[in-house]
Order: C-alpha cells, then sequence, then structure tokens
C-alpha cells in the first residue's frame, strides 16, 4: 500500500510518498517526490505534474524504490537515488495516459501484464476538507455508445464477453465493466455506423485529392504551353529562313567566284 501526500503548506512545502511494506497498517518508508529545479527539492502540490505522480506509480507498481529515504536529511544524496529508481522502474513498466485520458500501466518484460493498481482519495468522502490538487474520475458508468470510438478495444470487450459467456453486464462475474453479448451487438452496430462515416470521409479527402491532382495536371500543361509558346522555334519558319540565308550565301560565292576569275586579258 502506498500514500501520496500532496503538500503546499509553508512549513513543508515538499509532496512525498509513503509505503507500507509489510501491509500492517504502519508507514515504513517517506520519500520525496522531487522536482527538476536546481537544487533539488520535494515539488510542492500546485507544482505537481502528471507525470511526476505517474513516475510514483511507476515506482510503486514496479516495487523499484528509491534506495534512500527522506530520513537521510540529503536532498541531494535523495535526488540521485530518486532519478535512479524511476530509470529502474521504467525498464520494467511504464505508465501512461490513454488516449481517453485514463492513467495505464504496461508492464514491460511480459507479454500481458500482471499487475493492477487502484486510485482513491481519503478525503473523497469528506466535505469539510478542500478540493484536491488532482481529481480522478474513473468510477464512470457503462456506456455503449462514445464519441470516442476505440475500435480495437472494442472489438475486444465484444469478443471477452461471447468468450465469458456474458449476456448482461454483471457485478458478480469475471469482469464487471463488461457490457455483456447483447449490448456488444448494438455496439457492432455503432461500430459499423463508425466504419461507414470512416469510409465516407476517406473517400471525400481522395475525391479532393484527386481534383487537386486534375488542377496541378492543367495548370501543368498550360505552363508548357506558355513557354512553348515563348521560347520554342518555329521549325517552318526557321526552315524557311535558312533555305533563303542559303541561297543568298551561295549566289554571293558565286559573284565573289566569277569576279575572282577575272584579268587584264579579259579587257584586252
Amino acid at each position: 500500500t502506498a500514500e501520496i501526500s500532496l503538500r503546499n503548506t509553508t512549513t513543508n512545502a515538499g509532496s512525498v510518498f509513503s509505503i507500507d511494506t509489510d501491509n500492517d497498517g504502519f508507514v515504513d518508508k517517506e520519500y520525496d517526490i522531487f522536482d527538476m529545479g536546481d537544487p533539488r527539492a520535494a515539488v510542492a502540490a500546485d507544482d505537481m505534474t502528471y507525470q511526476q505522480f505517474m513516475d510514483v506509480i511507476n515506482m510503486v507498481t514496479t516495487g523499484n524504490l528509491p534506495a534512500t529515504d527522506n530520513t537521510a536529511m540529503d536532498d541531494a544524496g535523495e535526488a540521485l537515488a530518486y532519478d535512479k529508481a524511476i530509470e529502474t522502474a521504467n525498464l520494467m513498466g511504464n505508465t501512461s495516459l490513454s488516449d481517453d485520458g485514463k492513467i495505464e500501466f504496461q508492464q514491460i518484460n511480459a507479454s500481458t501484464t500482471k499487475a493492477s493498481f487502484s486510485i482513491n482519495d481519503v478525503n473523497s468522502g469528506n466535505l469539510l476538507y478542500d478540493a484536491a490538487p488532482m481529481t480522478f474520475n474513473a468510477n464512470n458508468a457503462l456506456t455503449i455508445s462514445d464519441p470516442k470510438t476505440d475500435f480495437f478495444k472494442t472489438l475486444d470487450g465484444i469478443i471477452s464477453a461471447v468468450e465469458n459467456y456474458e449476456l448482461y453486464p454483471d457485478s458478480n462475474s469475471k469482469d464487471s465493466r463488461n457490457i455483456g453479448i447483447q449490448n456488444a451487438i448494438e455496439q457492432l452496430s455503432d461500430l459499423q455506423t463508425h466504419l461507414s462515416k470512416a469510409h465516407s470521409t476517406v473517400g471525400a479527402q481522395s475525391n479532393s485529392l484527386n481534383s487537386t491532382v486534375e488542377r496541378a495536371d492543367l495548370l501543368k500543361i498550360n505552363t508548357m504551353t506558355l513557354r512553348s509558346s515563348v521560347i520554342d522555334v518555329d521549325l517552318a519558319e526557321a526552315s524557311l529562313t535558312l533555305t533563303q540565308v542559303s541561297q543568298t550565301y551561295e549566289a554571293m560565292l558565286s559573284t565573289v567566284g566569277r569576279v575572282s576569275k577575272l584579268s587584264l586579258i579579259n579587257y584586252l
């Protein structure tokens, strides 16, 4: 069991997480949650990021805790041990936000993740306390239709319902979050509608792309025609001009040849 304390007071501004390693109900180790400042210090609640929060979850879930707790009174040494524990934990598991904004854990060294975890706020049922810096709303109702369609995740749920013979959602079944076979049929209809819309979108984009290509080809042809009319040679005109120049040149050569043959004898 692990507990994260988000602290923002002036006397103790650093957030910590504590571990009950032997499950006797008492905290055995307490560790500072360090920021990336210089010098390193425990992060205040208002400045904590989801990545820092998920780093703690990853360390606790994989069982890789810092070698030094906050009883050492050495922030530099604790920070180094904290960073090393994060690196080691990242080699064994990965805690991240899913596409729909949920915190999920994936075990790296196994084909199927065997670990699981749950998060709860100890003061969630007490209205005398202020709202927590971080809130989590994962206790949602089962939904059949969702605008955020996850195709393969939906198919996995449908397959699971068929494999477990679950006709309806049942809190006593193996998977209380499974929607059941009857609702899965409705989800298949929604998936088909989603695919039809996706195909329509792809078709419209494809038609737009084809129209763009055709316009580009037309502009290319027009540009080549214009360029040809400006710089290309008129073969008929060039041939006629060449013939005229050649005849003029030959006439000139003939005249020069006749003139060069004249001598004084021609005048006697």
